[in-house]
């Protein structure tokens, strides 16, 4: 699932389209190749669009993380998953439940459903930032597919709202603590982690667009263009 990228219309004429690279999956079905066909880049500013590509995988989500990173999508009934890293990491490790998370620099995206599996990650969001969509959490309790001790109230203590609306929330989670940046493929490290959770699709059955970016120092101020070329609006 791409969608359309909006730039503001007087900057469109400076702005300068981002590479593009296709990123093969593993899950349910087995290995699947990177897209065949390719979107174009979003175009940002020069000093942004240098430094950054965009990553793109089979029937998953889209995001923009550093140049000359690595990435592997995975997938199954829940939604899917892109994960972005400085180096290779091995398909094994990312199905060994026990492995270790990571605790490096990354960017991951993710697209859960609601009408699978997926429900849970959803339900937990909603618990916890989209008071106005509290119904979908209702009638997954009234439908006893979720048990109400495991519903959570607000946000994680320790993390710090960027900004949020009815439907978006941007966060972030302190280097070495656990939050929503941890409540992820990321484990607490010497980094922080900025968090981004968008209802994407309000229907009866809504999906969450999550994405979670934890870059070095001087690479953070990337997390801003990562973030604004979302569907967040």
């Amino acid at each position: 699932m791409v969608f359309p990228f909006l730039i503001p219309l007087a900057a469109a004429s400076t702005a300068v389209s981002v590479p593009v690279v296709g990123c093969a999956s593993d899950g349910q079905q087995g290995p699947l190749e990177a897209p065949a066909r390719l979107p174009t880049g979003p175009r940002l500013k020069p000093k942004d669009a240098a430094r950054l590509t965009l990553y793109v995988s089979q029937d998953g989500p889209a995001v923009l993380a550093p140049n000359g990173w690595q990435c592997i999508g995975l997938y199954g009934s829940n939604g899917s998953l892109l994960i972005v890293t400085p180096d290779a990491i091995p398909t094994e490790r990312l199905f060994d439940s026990d492995a270790a998370g990571i605790a490096g620099p990354a960017v991951v995206a993710a697209y859960s459903i609601g009408g699978t599996s997926g429900r849970f990650a959803v339900i937990d969001a909603i618990a916890r930032y989209f008071p106005s969509k509290r119904a979908f959490v209702d009638q997954s309790r009234a439908d006893e597919l979720v048990e109400a001790s495991d519903i959570p109230s607000g946000p994680y203590p320790g993390d710090i709202i960027v900004s949020r609306s009815p439907t978006s929330i941007r966060l972030v989670t302190s280097a070495g603590k656990t939050g929503a940046g941890t409540a992820s493929r990321l484990s607490p490290g010497p980094l922080s982690i900025d968090v981004l959770h968008t209802i994407v699709d309000e229907g009866d059955d809504p999906t969450l667009l999550s994405v979670w970016v934890r870059l070095p120092k001087d690479q953070r101020d990337l997390a801003l263009p990562i973030f604004d070329d979302q569907p967040d609006r």
